[in-house]
């Protein structure tokens, strides 16, 4: 969630390559999997490409810039729940598990890229976000598959529209659970949870009025400091104190596995940025390439993932708790405070997510409405996204759960189905000129079946789960 660059719903019926800068800005520097906030110079220069239509500027990324944009993008507040998700497989199968489902993302993730760079052959446009590609790539396919460009546009931007509702709902509850927690750790009372999601409507319903990035700058600068500094704090305290490995089971059953899949999944959505970020490369190679700037990424992800996984649950054990700030002690008093700050960091970072959602949805709601109403229309959009983020954690209080359902629903769809899907359509019009492509599609047609798979088991018991709770 992964931490704030991930946006990427993009508008359905536009031409790609003709959007202005401002929504690959903001996809460049939001963050969908669970992340964190853009950096300040990277929130002025979305505020400025959204405010005006820029042109002629040199805001092409280094190396270097894109990998920590793509680093921004995925490591987010789903790393806090790590912990959680190894609890659901073992201690044993949750790094292994973490370390392979990042490896088939990664790979996933490369095919979306051959095939974006393919089309930019066959088109001509130097911009190509998926979005763009999911309908290219039958538009450019198998004649009789054509028909249904515009069904997988539609389709795709549809998950990830859920995928954005979900995450303001997680966000939410996290400020709102940690909160919670801080509180009963400084008075030694438990307070409803209701108290505080009804309580920090009155802060979060001002960002209805938010409509310049530039504004959550300076705050967005200091939340990636606090959640850096949280995060290392964190992992220094979970390494110490810890019991035998041996007393925690090496894997779960079934049961659960899937609900470890889901959790992770929601972790690692940040397939949305990366034709963003390749977008504004100058060596767009060094993307792709062995040890280049997507294989560096998830290596570094997977370490983190599973280092904070392994840990947090040899620490905590059964008892660790859906996200690892809600585990730490009370006392030293520093300890406890880590809640409070990383809850400002998310709090922030829920800014920056509702701005990409209400951006979004009001460009495809704008032409629906009158031209006399629509700054009521538009306000109402806005007010409505912030009742939805607090009315559903008070209808599923449950972190790990939505997380599992979120990461299970849209991330399934969007990072095992469709790449694969994607890149069986373009290959087919191709089949004649590659002698391996039999073996390819088979490689293609598995991952599409796993992610199908996954999709449906993962999905129908992470709300088997939600519904228990009722």
């Amino acid at each position: 969630m992964s931490e704030d660059e991930r946006m990427s719903l993009l508008r359905p019926d536009k031409p790609a390559g003709r959007r202005s800068k401002s929504v690959d800005m903001i996809l460049a520097t939001t963050s969908l999997g669970g992340g964190a906030a853009a950096d300040s110079e990277c929130a002025k220069a979305t505020a400025h490409d959204v405010e005006f239509e820029t042109g002629g500027q040199d805001d092409s990324l280094t190396d270097n810039q894109g990998l920590m944009h793509l680093l921004k993008a995925t490591i987010g507040t789903g790393v806090l729940a790590m912990p959680g998700a190894v609890r659901h497989a073992g201690i044993v199968a949750g790094p292994i598990g973490v370390a392979l489902i990042a490896l088939v993302s990664l790979h996933c993730t490369k095919l979306l890229i051959r095939v974006a760079r393919r089309l930019r052959d066959e088109t001509g446009q130097q911009r190509m976000d998926y979005d763009a590609v999911a309908g290219l790539a039958f538009e450019y396919g198998p004649r009789k598959l054509r028909f249904l460009a515009r069904a997988s546009r539609i389709m795709l931007n549809s998950f990830m529209l859920i995928n954005q509702l979900g995450l303001v709902a997680v966000y939410y509850l996290f400020v709102c659970e940690n909160v919670q927690i801080f509180v009963s750790d400084v008075t030694g009372r438990q307070l409803p949870l209701i108290w505080f999601t009804s309580g920090f409507l009155l802060l979060f319903l001002p960002f209805v009025f938010l409509k310049r990035l530039r504004l959550l700058a300076p705050f967005a600068l200091l939340a990636n400091a606090c959640m850096a500094t949280v995060l290392v704090c964190i992992v220094a305290f979970c390494c110490l104190d810890l019991r035998p490995v041996s007393s925690l089971p090496a894997i779960k059953g079934f049961n659960t596995l899937p609900l470890f899949l889901g959790v992770v999944l929601f972790s690692y959505e940040s397939i949305n940025l990366v034709l963003p970020i390749e977008n504004k490369l100058r060596n767009k190679d060094a993307m792709v390439r062995t040890c280049g700037i997507m294989d560096l990424s998830i290596y570094l992800v997977i370490s983190m993932y599973a280092a904070v996984g392994f840990y947090g649950y040899l620490r905590y054990g059964e008892n660790v708790k859906e996200a690892i700030t809600y585990s730490l002690p009370s006392s030293p008093w520093y300890m406890a405070s880590l809640k409070l700050v990383y809850s400002f960091s998310v709090f922030v970072s829920y800014g920056l997510q509702f701005y990409l959602l209400a951006y979004i949805l009001w460009y495809w709601l704008q032409p629906l409405v009158s031209a006399r109403f629509r700054g009521a229309a538009e306000f109402s959009l806005r007010v409505a996204i912030v009742l939805f983020s607090f009315a559903v954690p008070m209808l599923v209080p449950h972190l790990d759960l939505m997380i599992a359902l979120l990461g299970s629903l849209s991330g399934c769809t969007i990072i095992f189905i469709y790449p694969p899907m994607l890149h069986s359509v373009l290959l087919w019009t191709e089949r004649s000129a590659l002698p391996w492509w039999r073996l390819i599609l088979m490689k293609n047609i598995c991952l599409m079946g796993f992610g199908l798979f996954s999709l449906l088991i993962s999905t129908f018991l992470s709300m088997t789960e939600i519904i228990r709770t009722f």
